[in-house]
């Protein structure tokens, strides 16, 4: 039996060819709308845990030069092993002040850290470790200061709030 429609003949059985082609081609779109909208999310979500990176580096080098400047400034010599000893140290930097606890005192190194100081804003923070040899250790050097950045204030750090990026950097000499 053939049927009519508007002057053409149609056989019954290709009724609805139109309508398929039609959900496929907006199934495919769909589909590639999709993938581009979960593709699109993924880069902002990079591209805000890189600005949060640079955040934690720039914390970690913000507390290194307070270590260079503490250990080399002008007349500091903060960490010289010949005023070691089992006394925690105080220092400043970026108009900061904050305290050195000794964690380690030998008659061959002295050790001390500065938990999470401040960095050149309220809005990340450091850790600072700082090992002085007696003697000039087998590859040359004498000093090594670490600093851990964080790209969190120092109390969200402590109470584990937020999304934390630490990047860190050491010097030796």
């Amino acid at each position: 039996m053939a049927i009519t429609i508007r002057g053409r003949r149609q056989e019954e059985g290709s009724r609805g060819f139109t309508l398929l082609i039609a959900m496929i081609f907006v199934g495919v779109v769909l589909a590639f709308a999709a993938t581009l909208g979960a593709l699109g999310y993924k880069q902002s979500i990079l591209a805000g845990n890189a600005i949060q990176s640079q955040y934690a580096f720039y914390a970690a080098d913000a507390g290194l030069e307070c270590l260079l400047y503490n250990d080399q400034g002008p007349s500091q010599d903060l960490f010289d092993y010949a005023n070691a000893g089992t006394q925690d140290v105080s220092a400043s930097c970026n108009g900061t002040s904050y305290t050195y606890t000794v964690l380690a005192y030998t008659p061959t190194y002295w050790a001390l850290e500065a938990a999470q100081v401040a960095a050149a804003t309220s809005t990340s923070c450091a850790d600072l470790t700082v090992y002085k040899y007696a003697s000039t250790q087998s590859d040359g050097k004498t000093t090594y200061l670490f600093s851990q950045g964080y790209n969190l204030p120092c109390g969200a750090v402590t109470a584990g709030n937020g999304r934390l990026v630490a990047r860190g950097l050491e010097a030796a000499y």
